[in-house]
């Protein structure tokens, strides 16, 4: 399968937005405004690089890579293959391109951090020189005070199985505690 990268942009927003909803879920207590404003955040150029995996001969969107917080010293990479195109090799064809073209801003030095039960990731990663350094705990994918005061306003009054749904995306988003294997990779590799 042949894919290209390019960065998401106004146009293919909804891409990117379909992508999100698959990866955290259609149903959410939050109104659709805030959701669309908080994936809109997590593709700006200010702070993170993303970039949509496209098949190149049908233009289908087929995941992305990512790296937030590029004001960080120490960049951590991602991806996310939506569900129907895992195990084809996605992966694998995706991260060293972006990994060049990382390396083509002068980053050479990257981490990735892997749920341990995530094998596949942990294998691709591995695949391409990585070096799992240490286990570290997470504990959590943000920290965001409007989104948790959000959280909390709505937990507030809110019936037994939205309370349960709130715990569960805060405990997700804000405060999970889970421990990740965590990799250190060069690239280009030296070996």
């Amino acid at each position: 399968m042949e894919i290209c990268l390019n960065k998401f942009n106004d146009d293919t927003f909804t891409d990117y937005y379909a992508i999100y909803l698959e990866e955290h879920g259609e149903e959410s207590v939050f109104p659709h405004q805030l959701r669309e404003k908080m994936a809109r955040h997590a593709i700006d150029p200010e702070h993170s690089i993303v970039r949509g995996i496209w098949q190149t001969e049908t233009g289908v969107v087929l995941g992305y890579c990512e790296v937030q917080n590029v004001d960080e010293p120490e960049w951590e990479i991602g991806i996310f293959i939506r569900e129907q195109y895992r195990f084809q090799g996605v992966g694998k064809a995706a991260v060293p391109l972006f990994l060049d073209e990382l390396a083509a801003k002068g980053r050479h030095s990257f981490v990735a951090k892997i749920v341990p039960d995530n094998l596949a990731s942990r294998r691709l990663f591995e695949g391409l020189g990585a070096e799992l350094t240490e286990t570290e705990l997470l504990t959590g994918v943000i920290s965001d005070e409007l989104l948790e005061s959000e959280v909390t306003s709505k937990k507030e009054g809110a019936g037994p199985e939205e309370l349960a749904r709130l715990q569960m995306l805060e405990d997700m988003i804000l405060a999970t505690k889970q421990e990740a294997c965590v990799y250190r990779i060069e690239w280009p590799p030296t070996k």
